[in-house]
């Protein structure tokens, strides 16, 4: 009897570990997307966005405004600012993105959500909120969801080699 609990208790331990993914540490870099086929994308044409690793100094000292917590660490924290850029047709230049409070809500671990944005040049408040989810495996793909009254956008990003 005491096998049979031992192999049981080991088959379920195996049958947890294997199905659960690694949790590999977002990939910094400068992702890309050169065109945006969707059918609300009539306000911008491309999109790029910038994840870099900074120190917790420069993580409070940005008051929630393009950082966030890398979820996936388990050993320490690590700090991670970024810059969102979206091609808006009607300027026909980059502009950046600010975006607030962005935090990881339970879910996958690297998906990640800002409660508010705006495109900062023309002041365009897009009052709603943005999604970034992360791929699990190569962690070199990023999805990125714009929802707003006006906007439904998503679009994925690739990291620039």
């Amino acid at each position: 009897m005491k096998k049979v609990f031992l192999f049981l208790s080991l088959m379920l331990i195996f049958i947890c570990t294997a199905c659960y993914p690694g949790v590999e540490p977002i990939t910094v870099g400068e992702y890309y997307r050169e065109i945006i086929e969707e059918p609300e994308s009539n306000y911008f044409s491309k999109a790029k966005c910038i994840f870099r690793e900074i120190t917790e100094e420069e993580y409070l000292q940005a008051e929630s405004i393009n950082v966030f917590v890398d979820a996936s660490t388990l050993n320490g924290k690590r700090y991670i600012g970024f810059e969102l850029y979206l091609f808006l047709v009607e300027t026909n230049q980059y502009e950046l993105v600010i975006v607030s409070n962005v935090t990881k809500p339970n879910g996958p671990v690297h998906c990640y959500r800002g409660e508010s944005f705006y495109v900062s040049s023309n002041e365009i408040i897009l009052d709603g909120y943005i999604v970034f989810d992360f791929d699990w495996d190569a962690n070199e793909y990023c999805d990125v969801l714009l929802y707003t009254e006006e906007i439904n956008l998503g679009f994925g990003l690739r990291i620039q080699e």
